[in-house]
């Protein structure tokens, strides 16, 4: 209670501005130094928080960007490949436009007649297996696809990315 009395008694001494000569109260005087005070770590969390801000701000910003580089990065990489070996998908009277590179498990996906309409079929399209992995891979879906270990469902991606199984 103590500390509200000297406030409140700040209220009834007057003080005369060194530099305009203005009266005031000095409970409405504002102290300035000429050093900032210590941060306090409260200050320290808002400093922080504002960095985070900052950064969420940027990436936002950016992200759409980088996605965009990224995706033709990716389409440039595709059609590189694609161009390297097209006559070898023509030779095979495969529409280089029906291919799209997988890389993993097998290097390229044909699906005839994707670009006129009508799958007919899938090809995939492997160069011919060099480690005993690859070999091993290879045999492993040879026998899955004679064996009609397969299914087939086709998925639809939306403008906004979800995924819809038709």
């Amino acid at each position: 209670m103590d500390l509200v009395r000297t406030f409140s008694g700040f209220q009834r001494i007057y003080c005369l501005c060194p530099c305009c000569g203005e009266i005031f109260r000095l409970s409405d005087a504002q102290l300035f130094v000429s050093t900032p005070p210590p941060k306090t770590e409260f200050d320290e969390i808002n400093d922080a928080m504002d960095k985070l801000e900052a950064a969420i701000s940027r990436f936002n910003e950016q992200e759409g960007s980088v996605r965009d580089a990224s995706r033709r990065r990716g389409q440039e990489a595709a059609r590189s490949r694609l161009s390297a070996i097209a006559p070898f998908f023509v030779s095979q009277g495969i529409d280089p436009n029906d291919v799209k590179v997988l890389f993993d498990p097998v290097l390229y996906l044909a699906f005839q007649g994707m670009t006129s309409g009508a799958c007919t079929e899938l090809r995939f399209i492997d160069p011919p297996a060099d480690t005993e992995g690859r070999r091993k891979l290879h045999r492993s879906l040879s026998s899955a696809l004679r064996a009609g270990n397969l299914e087939w469902r086709t998925f639809n991606v939306q403008d906004d990315g979800c995924i819809i199984s038709s």
